[in-house]
């Protein structure tokens, strides 16, 4: 579960699932909306600063596809073009970039449009 801020004392929360869909759930639990994802949801990350973004890694069982889109509320914002080769399970947002880790002793800084 993530919480996303709306710049006042109301916040959403987002659900992510193995079902393929990220929920957006209001602060009296009324669902806001639903927006589907590229697979199963792994991880996910509110971004500091954005209001209502959020990322999201996730697991394409179908395609083989590991992939991290961002979305605000409910809509899609940008998906990053190269799928990665393995799952991510841990985002990390700076300076409007997005650092993935990639085995052990190496870190990707990536640029996503829309950060």
């Amino acid at each position: 579960m993530l919480a996303l801020s709306d710049g006042s004392n109301l916040l959403s929360f987002v659900t992510l699932s193995l079902d393929c869909v990220a929920r957006i759930w209001g602060s009296e639990g009324e669902l806001e909306g639903e927006t589907p994802c590229d697979g199963q949801a792994i991880t996910g990350l509110s971004v500091p600063g954005k209001r209502d973004y959020f990322l999201v890694s996730t697991v394409n069982e179908e395609t083989a596809e590991n992939r991290v889109a961002l979305y605000r509320k409910a809509k899609l914002v940008t998906r990053l073009t190269t799928p990665f080769p393995e799952a991510v399970l841990d985002l990390k947002v700076s300076s409007g970039h997005l650092f993935v880790p990639r085995g052990l002793n190496s870190i990707d800084r990536l640029t996503v449009p829309g950060l």
